[in-house]
C-alpha cells in the first residue's frame, strides 16, 4: 500500500472539510495547487469535451507547460501531479478510506495511461475481492484506447464482479468515444456467450445504444 493514501484525506479536509465528497471545486483547487497550473482542471475539462467531438483543432491550442512531441494533455498534467501521488490516489480509492471520491474525481479527469499496468498488478496479487472490485473500477474510470486488448482478460477473472467491471469498461471507452464499435465487435459477441449473467446484460445494452450507432 502506498504510503502517501493519508495525503488525500488532508486534501480533502483543507480543501472543504468533507472527506467523502468531491465537487468539481474542490477538484480545481486540488490540481492547481498541486501542480502549480492555474486552471489546469478547465484545460482537461476542454480537452476531454474536444477530443468527444473530435475537435482536434482545439486540442492542438490548448498548451500545458512541457507539451512538446505530440504528448497529450493528460500525460503532462499526470506528470505535473506525480505518479506516486496518482498512486497513492488508487490505494486510496480501493481502500475506501477518507477522501477516496476526491481521488476517484481526480483519477476520472487525469485518466493516467501509466497507472492501468499498476492497478492490474494489485487485481492479479489481491486476494481480497472487496478490493479487487473497488480496483476494476478504478480501471474503468482511466481505460483508455491502448487497453482495449487487456479487457479479455478481465473478463475471464474468477470474480464475476471483476468480469461485469470489465464489461462496464468497454461500455464506458465506448460512451467516452475511446474506442469504435467495429474495434469491440467481435469481443462483444463473446461477451454474449459469457457464463456471467451479469457480462451477457452489458453485451446487450452495448450493443442496443451503440452497435447500431457507430
Amino acid at each position: 500500500m502506498n504510503t502517501r493514501v493519508q495525503d488525500w484525506r488532508e486534501w480533502a479536509e483543507r480543501l472543504g472539510g468533507d472527506v467523502t465528497g468531491a465537487d468539481a471545486a474542490q477538484v480545481d483547487q486540488f490540481l492547481d495547487q498541486i501542480s502549480g497550473f492555474p486552471n489546469l482542471a478547465q484545460t482537461l475539462r476542454k480537452y476531454w469535451q474536444a477530443r468527444w467531438d473530435g475537435d482536434y483543432e482545439s486540442i492542438a491550442k490548448l498548451r500545458l507547460p512541457s507539451v512538446t512531441d505530440g504528448r497529450d494533455i493528460p500525460e503532462v498534467a499526470c506528470e505535473l501531479v506525480g505518479t506516486d501521488l496518482l498512486q497513492a490516489a488508487v490505494d486510496c480509492y480501493i481502500a475506501v478510506l477518507p477522501g477516496r471520491n476526491l481521488a476517484r474525481a481526480v483519477l476520472d479527469l487525469l485518466r493516467p495511461k501509466e497507472l492501468w499496468s499498476y492497478c492490474a498488478t494489485l487485481l492479479a496479487t489481491s486476494s481480497d475481492q472487496d478490493m479487487r472490485t473497488s480496483c476494476a473500477d478504478v480501471m474503468r474510470t482511466i481505460a483508455r484506447r491502448e487497453v482495449l486488448p487487456d479487457i479479455e482478460q478481465l473478463l475471464r477473472d474468477e470474480h464475476p464482479n471483476v468480469q461485469s467491471w470489465a464489461a462496464s469498461i468497454i461500455f464506458e471507452m465506448l460512451w467516452r468515444r475511446e474506442c469504435a464499435w467495429q474495434d469491440i465487435s467481435a469481443l462483444a459477441d463473446r461477451m454474449h456467450a459469457h457464463e456471467n449473467p451479469m457480462v451477457r446484460r452489458q453485451a446487450q445494452a452495448i450493443r442496443r445504444r451503440f452497435g447500431a450507432n457507430i
